[in-house]
């Protein structure tokens, strides 16, 4: 059981140790796949170093899609050439002088200088270096013509922010009872459209896309910079002097290629790091935990702005702090508490049983957290990992305190996405003053009928759907019934056509994309009064494919119709 402190150690001193969740027998095979696992990735995947032959590989792979005209997978292999190269290199200097042409490209100009910086500051040739005071005569030039981009798809609230939750438009406040729990409602009337939540992860990992988003938050379409130890890391301006990748890049270089839990365990390695950060000691954390554990589970935290409510808001997502520990979980324990004591520094601050001890459940705790309410993109692969569980490949975690205050719904007045690194909410139907905002857990269920929404949410996340489109068989009958007037409706049938018209995702540029996203509010705006209809519903789907879309564009190279300069390439 968590956080259950010794019996024996009780009765003879007055105080006690917890128990001791890694005493059962076996447990040291799993650490010993898992280093033989390790050893096979490392084999099947590497380099796993700098490397200057392939840094100069993906510089040559980034020229090839860059005359292509795809910036945004050209800006993908100069991130790689710059992973691969040795630190204040001249490869890095190039691979940098070639990104800001991308950047250029896209009209984010003041990326664009900042990489021709970057370029000067490690090595570009002397001889090539008016090439680059050119390019950044031009890009000057052209902020002066037009509108710089660098700016252009970050998320913004539409109101002032709450003085308590940042994260949260001011017309937003959580609430809690026995019935909803916690909850968001609306403050006021708010209009279908409007940016109410714009959350930065508390923390985040990218699997799939590590090469195009920042490590620690997210943040893409930026000038990353890479880790100066490992090939696999990428930091934004912000977070370049984050402490948590430290512990661990000394963990597992490798970790990024592996699959199933062994890629989940880092992002509950990172919750850890954010805990003891939080923390001026581990007897402080120890304290502050024990705190937690003694006042109410259900509590709404008073804010979200400093780092010690936040952390209390997390710790607090454990809706039953006590319960009973599995096989499967003290396994997941057992392994990452290996993975964190390799690291000597980590080691050093963990010392004593009663420390060690501590960290088990604390652990424990986390890896419950993270699995139940952390936001990922995953598949199953139909093997099995290290524990005998089917593997699942993971692409993203981002773990978004506020999000996960948000109710379901089928019938939805709000949804939630991604956007450069942050959690963003927006209205899709009005919605009044004292009124709470729900989202759709799964986007699916918007177009399915009710036993197989209810189905779908049983059995994914594990309670029965009462919400008003499946409590009212009236509502429920008219989201299934056409509406003539919508389907005659000239902007929903070019909607429509556009939406047919993305099978090929390449071929969607980011203009096309807001565009999309613009017409799709304008139909929403416009039907805000009439009753839940399938169109509603297929209307507000779609946002989700625009999002998919937007994703998409990141892996492949986002393409853009406008004026090219070819600068020369390195």
């Amino acid at each position: 059981m968590l956080w259950k402190k010794d019996c024996k150690q009780v009765q003879d001193r007055g105080n006690a140790m917890y128990t001791d969740l890694l005493n059962s027998q076996g447990l040291e095979r799993i650490y010993e796949r898992h280093k033989v696992s390790c050893i096979q990735m490392k084999c099947g995947y590497g380099p796993y170093e700098k490397n200057s032959k392939e840094a100069l590989r993906f510089r040559q792979k980034g020229n090839a899609v860059f005359g292509e005209k795809k910036w945004m997978h050209a800006i993908e292999c100069y991130n790689k050439s710059i992973c691969f190269a040795k630190d204040g290199s001249e490869l890095m200097g190039l691979a940098y002088a070639n990104r800001s042409s991308c950047f250029f490209n896209l009209k984010m100009y003041r990326n664009c200088l900042i990489d021709l910086g970057h370029a000067k500051e490690n090595h570009y040739p002397a001889e090539k270096m008016a090439k680059l005071d050119e390019r950044k005569a031009v890009c000057l030039r052209m902020m002066e013509e037009e509108i710089d981009r660098s700016e252009a798809y970050h998320a913004k609230l539409c109101y002032e922010p709450n003085e308590n939750f940042p994260c949260f438009a001011n017309v937003l406040k959580v609430a809690n009872n026995t019935k909803h729990g916690r909850h968001v409602i609306a403050m006021t009337n708010i209009e279908v459209g409007k940016t109410v939540m714009v959350d930065k992860p508390y923390f985040a990992e990218t699997i799939n896309q590590k090469f195009q988003r920042c490590n620690i938050c997210l943040k893409t379409e930026t000038n990353l910079k890479p880790c100066k130890t490992c090939v696999y890391t990428m930091f934004c301006s912000q977070c370049e002097e984050n402490d948590l990748h430290k512990i661990e890049c000394a963990v597992n270089q490798i970790h990024y290629s592996t699959l199933g839990f062994i890629s989940f365990r880092m992002v509950v390695i990172r919750s850890i790091l954010i805990a003891l950060n939080t923390f001026s000691g581990i007897d402080e954390l120890i304290a502050g935990v024990e705190e937690m554990l003694l006042s109410d589970v259900t509590e709404v935290p008073e804010s979200l702005s400093e780092p010690q409510t936040k952390y209390r808001a997390f710790f607090k997502l454990c809706p039953n702090p006590k319960q009973q520990t599995d096989g499967a979980l003290q396994r997941k324990v057992y392994l990452i508490y290996k993975l964190l004591m390799e690291s000597a520094e980590f080691a050093k601050k963990f010392n004593s049983d009663e420390h060690k001890r501590f960290l088990m459940h604390l652990i424990g705790h986390h890896i419950i957290i993270i699995k139940d309410f952390i936001r990922n993109d995953r598949y199953k692969t139909g093997t099995q990992g290290v524990f005998g569980e089917d593997i699942e490949v993971y692409y993203e975690h981002c773990m978004s305190i506020p999000a996960s205050y948000f109710n379901h719904s089928c019938a939805p007045n709000a949804y939630i996405t991604s956007q450069n690194g942050s959690t963003v909410c927006v209205s899709v139907r009005p919605i009044r003053k004292g009124e709470e905002l729900c989202v759709a857990y799964d986007e699916h269920v918007l177009l399915e009928e009710k036993a197989e929404r209810q189905q779908m949410i049983q059995e994914k996340f594990k309670f029965q759907c009462k919400c008003k489109r499946c409590e009212s068989p009236l509502l429920e009958l008219l989201s299934r019934k056409p509406s003539l007037r919508i389907l005659s409706d000239c902007n929903y049938q070019s909607f429509i056509a556009d939406l047919n018209a993305m099978d090929d995702v390449k071929s969607i540029s980011r203009d096309q994309q807001e565009s999309l996203k613009l017409n799709i509010f304008s139909l929403l705006k416009k039907y805000k009064n009439h009753n839940w209809l399938y169109e509603i519903s297929r209307i507000i789907y779609s946002l989700y494919t625009v999002a998919l879309i937007e994703s998409e564009s990141l892996e492949r190279g986002m393409p853009y119709v406008g004026r090219v300069l070819n600068f020369d390439l390195e």
